[in-house]
């Protein structure tokens, strides 16, 4: 699960409003790609690359060179120290500056993972323990020096030292277990992890010998932690907020609390690079604007080149995106899930459970934050952008809620007046629904006691082991497209502790047994297939009751081209975008 990434879309949704993301679509090996129009919420496809997808350069129909794009953000980016970026926003922002092993593009309806820095996606061997990547020749940094594996290696070594935080840790522990900082220290101590962790044979040859078998290793190489880094840069200035020798089309220009500029990078070339584009002189990137000031402005942006990386579209704004600014509006659905979460330790019954799923109103709660167009109604787990995603529904229910159904499964199972503790994060919206779900629950036969919690503390709150809560509203995006990043963080039993993601307080022996199964799985779609069954397994148990597969909704300026949709990082993506004439 991509904590930071949920945490700040969660956030936004606590506070009214609904998350967002955009589409127009790039092409591989130096064919043209074209910006869809706006569209109805759809599921997301994403598909590892072949070589041939990971051929530069890549170019966009109807583009042409110059101008300024400027960029509105709600708050400055916490990090852009490659090795340190996970939330979302810098995620994006790294695109334009970073380069890794390998990275995603827009083409159609599909998000393609492509080799970026490398050739293609990896090579396994040794039953997916052992990844081999080989460097495409040309790759300069910013200040001209050429980038070698050993660049690539000392950027991952990185990750190891305890000054570099906040950043995926996922790779540094398959590399050397979960208490991977006792194995390595870093390279601020002078020494370099052995051939037998990241073997660097020569220049454009990089080894990566996993401690067990992962097959979704390309997917985690598309995080920055991959990026190459150049020492004397990173040990010189503030590598963290203007980051040098970078590797990406643009490089900072500039960088305070108020705006940064990026300009474009004179040693980066097109030919090398199969996911971005170099089309305006620059982006001017403003921070601190508020959620409904960014609305109002990107709704009168019809002849500016103006858009937000990640910035939400403001909830009052919504009912808009499918009228007048249709044509301006980039909408997926099929990334993020929202689930009301049930905590297993207090409420082990599963006809209790039942009861709760059948009652629950999905689509009065998905209309306080603004209906259809705030997203699908969910039915599973898995969200539709995870490969190998299945519909399973097992336990088909009115989406509107059925009270009476539910009050005679309490009735049956003898629990009628059962208790529960209902939280939720504070907010107008959010006390809105609640007041709906509670009304509902109580004519289903339960005692409904209401916990409005702090927003700021909230995920603190649920993440309690201990909580007093029986019912709560929770969620989550994958890190990347696949089951393995969704269900042992969050349905692993022996996962289960304070401050981590299995909030349910989920532990089923047979469930994760089928977890360690599955990860031991070398074929990548029989892993897909099997992470959908259990998906249905865990379901039977109903630990949550699955709400919506929000919409990533975002509005852009009439004279900008080219904005497209990603999962991961979840944003408004600028790699393909240009000024139009």
């Amino acid at each position: 699960m991509d904590r930071r990434l949920f945490l700040q879309s969660a956030a936004a949704m606590v506070a009214g409003t609904a998350l967002t993301t955009a589409c127009s679509s790039g092409s591989p090996g130096g064919g043209a790609s074209t910006a869809p129009k706006a569209k109805a919420v759809t599921g997301l496809k994403v598909r590892l690359g072949t070589a041939a997808d990971s051929k530069g350069p890549l170019t966009v129909e109807g583009a042409t060179k110059g101008g300024t794009v400027k960029v509105l953000q709600p708050y400055d980016f916490a990090h852009l120290d490659p090795q340190r970026v996970y939330a979302s926003d810098g995620g994006v922002a790294a695109t334009l500056i970073h380069r890794r092993l390998v990275a995603y593009k827009r083409v159609g309806d599909e998000q393609i993972l492509c080799g970026d820095l490398a050739t293609d996606t990896g090579t396994a061997s040794d039953g997916n323990k052992t990844w081999t990547f080989t460097l495409r020749e040309g790759v300069k940094f910013s200040d001209g020096t050429v980038v070698t594996s050993k660049h690539v290696k000392y950027g991952i070594e990185r990750a190891y030292d305890a000054e570099i935080t906040d950043g995926p840790t996922f790779i540094p522990a398959w590399l050397s277990g979960d208490d991977y900082r006792k194995e390595y220290t870093g390279p601020s101590a002078g020494k370099s992890l052995p051939d037998s962790v990241i073997e660097t044979p020569d220049d454009t040859t990089i080894v990566f010998h996993l401690k067990e078998p992962q097959a979704d290793f390309p997917f985690a190489c598309a995080y920055p932690i991959t990026t190459p880094v150049l020492e004397s840069a990173a040990k010189k200035g503030d590598f963290d907020q203007s980051p040098t020798a970078t590797t990406g089309p643009y490089k900072v220009k500039s960088h305070d609390d108020a705006k940064m500029v990026l300009v474009r990078n004179d040693q980066w070339d097109a030919d090398t690079d199969p996911v971005r584009a170099q089309y305006p002189e620059s982006f001017e990137i403003t921070f601190n604007v508020a959620s409904l000031d960014e609305s109002q402005q990107l709704a009168a942006a019809d002849g500016d080149a103006v858009m937000t990386f990640t910035g939400v579209v403001d909830a009052s704004y919504l009912s808009r995106t499918t009228g007048e600014l249709k044509t301006r509006t980039l909408s997926e659905g099929g990334i993020t899930s929202r689930v009301l979460g049930i905590n297993c330790k207090r409420v082990t019954d599963v006809d209790v459970r039942r009861a709760i799923l059948t009652a629950f109103p999905k689509t009065g709660w998905r209309r306080i934050y603004g209906g259809p167009v705030y997203g699908d109604i969910a039915t599973d787990i898995l969200a539709p952008v995870v490969v190998g995603f299945k519909k399973n529904d097992v336990y088909p229910v009115a989406e509107a809620g059925d009270p009476a159904a539910a009050k005679k499964i309490l009735k049956k199972a003898g629990k009628l007046g059962t208790k529960l503790v209902y939280a939720w994060g504070q907010t107008d919206q959010a006390d809105k629904a609640g007041i709906i779900v509670a009304e509902a629950l109580t004519r289903a036969g339960f005692e409904v006691v209401k916990k409005p919690l702090n927003s700021t503390t909230y995920f603190t709150e649920i993440g309690k082991v201990d909580k007093p809560y029986d019912i709560f509203h929770s969620g989550w995006s994958p890190d990347w497209p696949t089951g393995s990043s969704v269900i042992p963080g969050c349905f692993d039993g022996r996962t289960i502790a304070d401050g981590a993601t299995n909030y349910y307080n989920y532990d089923n022996d047979e469930v994760n047994a089928e977890i360690d199964r599955i990860k031991a799985l070398t074929d990548a779609d029989a892993a897909n297939t099997a992470w959908a069954a259990l998906d249905a397994k865990i379901m039977k148990d109903i630990p949550i009751v699955p709400l919506a597969y929000e919409a990533k909704t975002y509005l852009i300026g009439g004279k900008l081209g080219g904005a497209y949709v990603t999962m991961s990082p979840t944003g408004c993506q600028p790699s393909h975008v240009y000024v139009k004439a």
